[in-house]
């Protein structure tokens, strides 16, 4: 947004008969009005941003199909109560806020699984993954770098949803339109700087095994059995819809 701001000159000269003469002179000044920062949070939907509820959809649906066969891939017992739980509650926040951010979700799960596995072993202890070096969350993330600065503390990241909404902000604004990287190819070379921040050195490993997760996920993704359904444990920190 630009203003204008009219400013009037009056000069005083002399016309050939050395009579004074008024000469109105008017110069525009362009002043910038700086854009507001809008936090990213206020386009969200409040039933989005803070939820207590688990979506029984397809996409939740997709996305706990995919998380648990990947877990189970590595023994990892996905049948207990407290479990399912928690894997319901990130499968659901995979789902709404992918397709509410227009975010592949299989790029999504490949990161939580890679990052912590989900942190399976840490929410049943009724705590969240925090490694040596701070990254906080199931993505983990660190706070520092949170594309919203409300929420650069380690504990936002201990909410599966706010740090499913993080992770999509962060992939999104600096590693998909600060390197290009729109194409899903180009996001697999790119993906290093979620591990390695503006620089990639050393991170082959993480790229490759980046890659070798994703192609899991999107095949378990696109394979959902029709007589799949999701579990229905009594979990105390959600309500059911759908």
């Amino acid at each position: 947004m630009r203003n204008l701001m009219i400013l009037a000159l009056f000069l005083v000269a002399c016309d050939n008969n050395h009579q004074p003469q008024e000469i109105v002179v008017k110069v525009e000044v362009r002043v910038e009005t700086p854009t507001p920062t809008i936090d990213p949070q206020e386009d969200i939907p409040p039933e989005v941003r803070y939820r207590d509820v688990v979506l029984l959809d397809d996409n939740t649906k997709k996305a706990y199909y995919t998380i648990t066969n990947l877990l189970k891939e590595e023994f990892v017992n996905v049948e207990d109560e407290a479990t399912q739980c928690h894997l319901l509650q990130v499968a659901s926040e995979v789902g709404m806020q992918s397709e509410f951010y227009k975010f592949n979700p299989v790029r999504l799960i490949t990161i939580g699984f890679n990052e912590s596995r989900f942190g399976v072993n840490e929410y049943k202890k009724g705590t969240f993954p925090i490694s040596a070096s701070g990254d906080c969350g199931i993505y983990q993330q660190q706070p520092q770098f949170a594309v919203m600065p409300s929420r650069r503390t380690c504990d936002s990241f201990g909410s599966i949803a706010l740090a499913t909404e993080q992770a999509i902000l962060f992939v999104r604004e600096n590693i998909i339109k600060k390197h290009k990287a729109f194409s899903t190819t180009k996001l697999d070379d790119k993906i290093c700087h979620y591990n390695s921040g503006n620089v990639c050195n050393g991170t082959k490993e993480y790229v490759k095994q980046h890659k070798e997760t994703r192609a899991k996920a999107d095949k378990f993704y696109n394979s959902v059995p029709s007589d799949f359904a999701l579990p229905r444990p009594t979990c105390k920190a959600f309500d059911y819809e759908g």
